[in-house]
């Protein structure tokens, strides 16, 4: 009974208390982001924006607008040379990762006794062996682009070898 009447006197249902929960949680995450995220970008984008030179007194921070920018994208050869070399990196490696991240969810997807045949499937390119005909469309494009990287990577491996 005094629970009930303490619960009235805050004037918070249950409704309420779970809401607050829910909303403490995600405050949490946004602190987090506030804290750990944006605040280090806009102090990287401050430090951008300016010439810093570091003394035995301290940094020293002289404003020169978007002259680093503008210096890093039309004077420096490096800097496009390195910024193309990384966007096809990026291009190539976050496919070839979610592909193997896709595989490996489907693989622990599955009840664990079959997890060895599904290992089994995937190292002979027989992936869609007991799917439906969509699933196994799809799970049968990705096996075989799979087979191919693996015969790829033991005939370098061969070839390393022999040297």
């Amino acid at each position: 009974m005094t629970q009930r009447v303490s619960r009235r006197r805050l004037g918070l249902t249950y409704r309420a208390r779970e809401a607050l929960g829910g909303y403490s949680f995600v405050l949490i995450w946004i602190a987090g982001f506030l804290i750990f995220t944006l605040v280090p970008l806009g102090q990287t984008l401050y430090y951008s924006l300016n010439q810093v030179t570091v003394s035995a007194t301290g940094i020293n921070l002289r404003f020169v607008e978007w002259n680093n920018y503008t210096r890093a994208l039309f004077t420096d050869p490096t800097f496009t040379s390195l910024l193309i070399e990384y966007a096809i990196e990026t291009l190539v490696s976050v496919p070839i990762i979610v592909i193997f991240s896709l595989i490996i969810a489907f693989i622990s997807s599955r009840p664990l006794n079959r997890v060895a045949k599904a290992f089994e499937q995937l190292s002979l390119g027989d992936f869609d062996a007991e799917l439906s005909p969509k699933g196994g469309k799809i799970m049968a494009s990705l096996s075989d682009s799979f087979f191919r990287l693996k015969t790829s990577l033991t005939i370098a491996l061969a070839k390393l070898g022999s040297r």
